[in-house]
């Protein structure tokens, strides 16, 4: 019995000395633009922080007073350094003028030099219901400029449980799962709940889909849109469409490309037959 990574062999071509697989499919793809989200934040130790953090783990508690006697630095100034490490969460504050070391974080910085925080960003996201994958994009990403030129040809139907789902119930379900892609680049600790819910139906595009090898998960995709209006050809006065094509490079996963490679293409193929 063939799988589905069996079927993506079907129509191998050779362009130059790459071989590549080229899967014609009508798409569902949603675009989030604008998702809030939790990262991690990373920055390296400053000197007087590196200070702050070997006074921290050598006297428990800290008051202004006393890292100022063993920096030698004025007393406002080391005031100053403790409120730092408070807000990166790096001490603790017990009493009035008094710090207590956050153990773990302080030792984390010290092995690392680094201080570890949690920001607050908004990011774009792209959904693909067949497979349920996600794509993590900056909100200048050439998929979310390409899609800005093109216009969806149908609206797929959500079931139930993703029809309106909570959005950030959708994407905090695939950050344990691993199919955000991009989720480490972005440091994606969790998505904020901000009320979206799902819509119903999800835009879908006329999609070419050219995967350079088995192995890499950069793929070309191609848009067809409609240009213009329709026009009348052949003896029965059929109507045809006018496409033309938009490409960008995304990633697909080899599961999300097997599931494309299963729907039916002939809606693309009746689609699309004007194009030559």
């Amino acid at each position: 019995m063939k799988s589905k990574n069996d079927n993506l062999k079907v129509g191998f071509r050779h362009p130059g000395d790459v071989y590549a697989a080229s899967i014609k499919r009508i798409v569902p793809l949603q675009i989030w633009s604008g998702v809030k989200l939790q990262r991690h934040t990373s920055r390296g130790l400053s000197v007087f922080e590196r200070f702050t953090v070997e006074a921290l783990l050598q006297l428990g508690t800290c008051r202004a007073d006393e890292l100022s006697e063993i920096t030698g630095i004025e007393e406002s100034l080391a005031a100053w350094w403790l409120d730092g490490a408070e807000l990166t969460g790096l001490a603790s504050r017990v009493g009035e003028r008094k710090y207590m070391a956050n153990i773990e974080q302080c030792i984390e910085a010290a092995s690392s030099g680094a201080v570890i925080g949690v920001a607050t960003d908004e990011i774009t996201v792209a959904w693909l219901p067949i497979s349920n994958d996600f794509i993590a994009l900056g909100q200048g990403d050439e998929l979310v400029r390409t899609l800005n030129r093109v216009r969806p040809v149908a609206s797929y139907p959500l079931p139930e449980p993703d029809s309106g789902i909570l959005r950030a119930d959708l994407l905090n379900s695939g950050l344990p799962k691993g199919c955000i892609y991009g989720a480490q680049e972005f440091s994606i600790i969790e998505f904020d709940s901000d009320g979206v819910r799902v819509e119903e139906a999800i835009p879908s595009y006329l999609m070419e889909v050219e995967i350079p090898s088995e192995e890499s998960t950069d793929t070309q995709v191609v848009f067809y849109t409609e240009l213009g209006g329709k026009k009348e050809t052949g003896k029965k006065g059929r109507l045809s469409r006018s496409l033309a094509r938009e490409s960008c490079r995304i990633p697909l996963m080899q599961n999300t490309v097997s599931d494309l490679n299963c729907l039916s293409d002939s809606i693309f193929s009746t689609a699309v037959s004007d194009i030559e």
